[in-house]
């Protein structure tokens, strides 16, 4: 084994001379990507943590529900029902309870984003 390093000892030394550049680029690489890759793993955990930090810094709901116009999974068949919000707002660790009026709507774009007429028939 040892035998066996010298000879690489011997033709490293011996050829230093002519591949510097090339022992220069292979080390400038590995540092480059390695300085990327964990550029990537710290923004990646920044990332990671952003949400959490967002979430403690703004109170936000804990559950929003969407009745729509007929969703048998709530019981209800129509947009807004005061009995459901009321039964909502009696439920244990509730401490708020909002309902709003919305307008669900998906607007059709035609081929060059204007408006379209109707929807598109559909191909086969």
């Amino acid at each position: 084994m040892s035998q066996l390093l010298g000879v690489a000892w011997y033709r490293f030394r011996a050829t230093f001379g002519r591949r510097w550049a090339g022992y220069l680029t292979v080390a400038v690489l590995v540092g480059l990507l390695g300085g990327v890759a964990m550029g990537a793993v710290a923004a990646g955990r920044r990332t990671q943590s952003a949400f959490v930090t967002y979430l403690a810094s703004t109170n936000p709901s804990e559950l929003r529900m969407f009745t729509g116009a007929y969703n048998p999974a709530v019981g209800s068949d129509v947009g807004y029902g005061p009995a459901f919000i009321k039964a909502i707002a009696h439920l244990p660790h509730v401490t708020h309870v909002e309902s709003a009026a919305l307008l669900n709507v998906v607007l059709y774009l035609g081929p060059h984003g204007a408006p379209g007429p109707n929807i598109p028939p559909r191909r086969r």
